[in-house]
Parts: structure tokens; sequence; C-alpha cells
């Protein structure tokens, strides 16, 4: 009985011993500031960040999909179905996808959670009707400028 009372307590002295070293590792690889884990940003970062992700805008424009999200964050009708009721779980699912990722292709949907899918859904389902992200997608000018060519509306959509 002493032997297997030693060998147990032998155990407990190694797990305990290489506790602080499993710690120290674990912050480290599950910190903030990680690869595998964007840094906490808040309700309104967070959504300006799935705009940019969600949006039909190439790195070549993230200027204007940062502009276009400005402006979708200040208006109050935009944002209201998102925050502040729904705060957390936009930074949840704002912090799946990591920070240089920008214009993001495909998105798995059977990874998400009943509420991140229906959120995520809604906000694409909305961006994309609006006239600004339409005319873009179709390639039209922008809403309010005169085409170049007037002739324009006899060519077929401009593919992007």
């Amino acid at each position: 009985m002493s032997r297997d009372h030693d060998l147990e307590r032998r155990e407990l002295l190694k797990l305990l011993v290489t506790l602080p070293v499993g710690l120290t590792v674990g912050c480290q690889l599950g910190g903030p500031e990680s690869a595998d884990r964007s840094t906490l940003l808040s309700p309104e970062e967070s959504l300006s960040r799935l705009i940019q992700l969600l949006g039909p805008w190439p790195e070549a424009e993230r200027r204007a999909a940062e502009r276009f999200a400005e402006r979708f964050l200040a208006a109050p009708h935009a944002v209201g179905p998102y925050l502040p009721g729904s705060s957390e779980l936009v930074q949840s699912l704002a912090g799946r996808f990591p920070a240089e990722v920008f214009g993001i292709q495909e998105i798995v949907l059977e990874d998400l959670s009943p509420p991140e899918r229906e959120l995520l859904l809604n906000l694409v389902r909305q961006i994309y009707s609006l006239i600004e992200v339409r005319f873009h997608v179709a390639g039209e000018p922008a809403w309010g400028l005169c085409p170049e060519d007037r002739l324009r509306h006899t060519l077929a959509p401009n593919p992007r």
C-alpha cells in the first residue's frame, strides 16, 4: 500500500512541477496577441471588421471598404439590429477571423452557432441590399455619378 501511495504522490508532484510551464505556454499561445486569436475589439470595431470581411471589396479597395463601414456605423437604422443588443455576438463572430484577413471568400456556416449564423446572414443580406454595394458589384458608376460612356446602358455588365 505504501508503494501505491508513493507512486500517486510522485505523479502529483510531476503534475505540480509542470503546472507553471503549462500555464506559461498556454497563456502565450492563447493570449490576445497570438496568431490564432485577434485582439479584443469594441462592438463598433467588431461590426466594422465584419462589414469589411463580408463586403465585395478586394484588397486594393481597402480604404473604400473602411469608408463604407464608417458610413454604415454612422447610420443608426443600419446598426440598430446589431448594436447594442447583439454586441457580444458581434464581437465573438469578429474574433473568429484572423486580423490580417480582408474580404473573406468563403465562410463555413456549419462551424457557427445558430445565433452567429443568423446574425451573419442578416448582415450579408443588409450589406448587399444597399444600392452602393449593388452598384459596386455590378461595376456601375457610384450612385449620382454619370457614366463616362453615354452608351453604357447598351453594353453587357462589367463582371468583377
